[in-house]
């Protein structure tokens, strides 16, 4: 059952057997569009954060607790480590369900470092299939292009895909913490389509000559590895 609009449905199921006697059912579902959930800071709220330390070289226990009164069949907690002096985020992670305790784990060993926070992801839970837009530019032309994750291994790897009529574009994103901080290694594979693959050897260096500023720019921000 599925509603386009929220508010109480009434619900009517019919049942039959061979010999023809029929009983009918009449019940109602309220459908519940967005909940907004407050955390209870002391004054009240829906949800509870419940941890064990958040100090230094550490691998912190949390749970997370909903008091609301709504019940819910499926539920994603998804955290995140970022350090607020690199600006960097590097550990990422999800657990599914209220009231479970799940430990903040960091990429590095020793837990977690001078400048780490841990927060907790309040959007929708990144996952294989979660689509999103990305704008871009090329041949001076604007590019809105859809992009699904098509593999997810949190912390560490993901792999997305965008698909049109020229071209289908796979990228490989693979994290990974070396003495300097984390090291970001990235990968796309270009596949092109009808003419395209003809003149695949034009737009080959134009791709690389856009990936090679795009690195240069990202060096700038967080330094050469």
């Amino acid at each position: 059952m599925s509603w386009a609009t929220e508010g109480p449905k009434l619900v009517q199921v019919s049942l039959s057997d061979p010999s023809g006697a029929v009983s009918q059912f009449t019940f109602t579902v309220n459908v519940i569009g967005d909940i907004i959930m407050t955390w209870d800071e002391g004054n009240g709220g829906d949800l509870v954060l419940e941890y064990d330390t958040i100090d230094y070289e550490t691998t912190p226990k949390v749970t997370v607790s909903y008091s609301g009164t709504e019940t819910f069949t499926t539920v994603d907690v998804t955290w995140q480590i970022c350090n607020t002096i690199t600006g960097v985020c590097h550990s990422i992670d999800t657990v599914q369900g209220f009231d479970q305790e799940f430990q903040v784990i960091s990429v590095y060993p020793e837990g977690l470092r001078a400048g780490d926070e841990a927060e907790l992801i309040t959007k929708e839970p990144i996952r294989e299939g979660s689509v999103f837009k990305v704008k871009t530019h090329f041949n001076n032309r604007e590019l809105e292009l859809d992009y699904e994750i098509i593999e997810w291994g949190a912390p560490l790897r993901a792999s997305l895909k965008t698909d049109s009529r020229n071209f289908e574009i796979v990228d490989t994103i693979f994290l990974s913490a070396n003495a300097k901080g984390t090291e970001l290694t990235y990968s796309v594979d270009i596949r092109y389509k009808g003419i395209f693959i003809l003149i695949g050897l034009f737009f080959g260096p134009m791709f690389n000559k856009l990936l090679d500023t795009n690195i240069k720019n990202l060096e700038e921000i967080l330094g050469p590895v």
